[in-house]
């Protein structure tokens, strides 16, 4: 008895295979795209490359070698010091450096869908600090599948930080000299005030007049 042959099948019947199957096929994709992009950025080497920088402190802020003798000083100047480790971290200097180096364009930080993200990077996860102990330095590292790379980021954080660290020292000491010269003024005026006083009442015209000035430079020197 001759055996029936199958019947030939045509594009729309492998057509439907496919669309019942669809879910298995896109999962199997899926994966592994998900596995060759997690084994290609597995096996990108990293290069750490790293500079020092000395933290200088406010003028409320003690040295590290002059906070050993003060359990307040020395937490204040610890707190100091991580208040500028975030700042190396924050939009204004690492993000500074990151859109001058166009970072976010390059394939390790770039935006991911999907599985990809789980493997999404920040320029700040690539920043390591660390401070040097007994000092007033810090250890700025920075990680990148170029070395040259890795090194040019790490000295521009540094000369970022210290030119904002200037400007900020700068304001602070245009600041202090404001408000020295507002309180010598002030000082003055009180001094003038009283001496009146010796000799004439709170509505002499003089004494008037010195009492608006007082109250003018008070609220000057509240700010």
């Amino acid at each position: 008895m001759p055996v029936p042959e199958a019947p030939e099948r045509s594009l729309k019947d492998y057509w439907g295979i496919l669309l019942r199957r669809r879910w298995v096929l896109l999962s199997f994709f899926v994966i592994c795209t998900g596995t060759a992009t997690l084994g290609t950025y597995l096996m990108t080497p990293l290069y750490r490359a790293s500079t020092t920088l000395i933290v200088e402190g406010e003028n409320t802020v003690l040295h590290a070698e002059e906070s050993g003798s003060s359990g307040m000083n020395f937490d204040l100047f610890e707190n100091y010091l991580e208040t500028q480790m975030a700042l190396i971290k924050s939009r204004s200097i690492a993000g500074a450096v990151a859109n001058e180096f166009k970072l976010p364009e390059s394939p390790r930080y770039q935006k991911r869908e999907g599985l990809g993200k789980l493997l999404e990077k920040k320029f700040t996860d690539d920043i390591h600090l660390q401070r040097v102990p007994g000092t007033r330095m810090l250890a700025v590292s920075v990680d990148n599948p170029d070395p040259q790379k890795a090194a040019d980021l790490a000295n521009r954080l540094a000369d970022v930080y210290a030119q904002e660290n200037l400007s900020r020292r700068s304001l602070t000491f245009i600041r202090n000299q404001r408000m020295s010269a507002l309180n010598a003024e002030f000082s003055h005026l009180q001094q003038q005030y009283d001496s009146l006083s010796k000799q004439f009442g709170p509505k002499y015209p003089a004494m008037i007049d010195l009492k608006k000035e007082i109250d003018v430079m008070a609220k000057r020197i509240a700010g």
